[in-house]
Formats: C-alpha cells, structure tokens, sequence
C-alpha cells in the first residue's frame, strides 16, 4: 500500500506535491502518483530530484513486497507468516 500520496488528483501544485512526498519519505515508501492528473508531468522531475537528494533511490517494487506468505496490517505494513 502507498504511504505516500501526493493527492495528484486534487491538483495542488508542483511544489505541494514535492512537499507532500518529501515530508512522508521513508525506508520502503511507496509513493502514489496518477498518470492522468494535470500537474503531475511538471511536478515528476522535481519530485524524482528530491527522493534522491534525500538518499533514497527508487527499485521495482518487486524489490520491497514480501514474496510468500505474509499478512498487510492497518497501516499498510507487510508482516511474513511464520509456517
């Protein structure tokens, strides 16, 4: 699950989107964007230039979802299912 959202759909601005996501960033963030809203275009290189000036470095989300058996909890979070 995202924990991320940078509300795209609502059309805050560039910069609020950049801001929303900066100030969410952690470990494993998954980031929620749509393709379709009408600042996203602009506010996708500033955002990309942000994520990596915080360190973090963008992988495939196969990268970070637990492979086998595991529960999601309330937050989002993916926890293994020990057999």
């Amino acid at each position: 699950m995202p924990d991320s959202d940078s509300l795209d759909w609502k059309d805050p601005s560039p910069q609020q989107m950049v801001e929303r996501i900066t100030s969410k960033l952690t470990s494993g963030s998954i980031i929620l964007m749509h393709n379709g809203a009408k600042n996203t275009p602009e506010a996708l290189p500033m955002i990309i230039d942000a994520v990596r000036a915080a360190g973090y470095e963008f992988v495939p989300i196969s990268e970070i979802i637990l492979e086998g058996d595991y529960t999601t909890d309330h937050e989002g979070r993916m926890h293994t299912t020990e057999q």
